[in-house]
């Protein structure tokens, strides 16, 4: 009888631990950065250049920041093989497009600019040098 209840316990601790890990699987930080903004076809000149980096099926635009510079977002593609990789496109800048993949919080940087992509609604809050587009990219000039 001991055995018997036993193994029912290991059986639904270990169906609650796969129901749980599903939803876990089912959506991250990433899905919701990837459902906001503007579904957009990245401009031809980055879609060449992004080729096999994103899935580019998957663009959406972010925002403007008050330079004009566009921030886009894109599920990495086969190059990464993981599913659980964003890139983030900024383009309008003097030097051209800037990318950049990983997981959240992501962060690239050139001589002109910073920018985060990030889950944290309080990042750059208390900085005079940032500049929030959107929900998720966070601009350090």
């Amino acid at each position: 009888m001991t055995t018997s209840r036993t193994r029912r316990r290991a059986t639904l601790t270990a169906l609650a631990a796969g129901a749980l890990l599903l939803t876990g699987c089912v959506h991250s930080p990433i899905d919701d950065v990837l459902e906001s903004g503007t579904a957009v076809e990245l401009p031809n000149s980055l879609a060449e250049e992004q080729s096999g980096l994103v899935e580019l099926d998957t663009a959406r635009l972010l925002g403007e920041d008050s330079e004009g510079r566009r921030f886009h977002v894109a599920r990495g593609g086969d190059t990464y093989g993981a599913t659980n990789t964003i890139c983030l496109i900024v383009d309008g800048l003097a030097t051209g497009p800037m990318t950049g993949c990983g997981a959240l919080p992501l962060e690239i940087a050139s001589d002109e600019v910073r920018v985060v992509l990030t889950y944290d609604p309080d990042l750059g809050a208390d900085d005079d040098d940032a500049e929030r587009v959107g929900d998720y990219v966070v601009v350090f000039d």
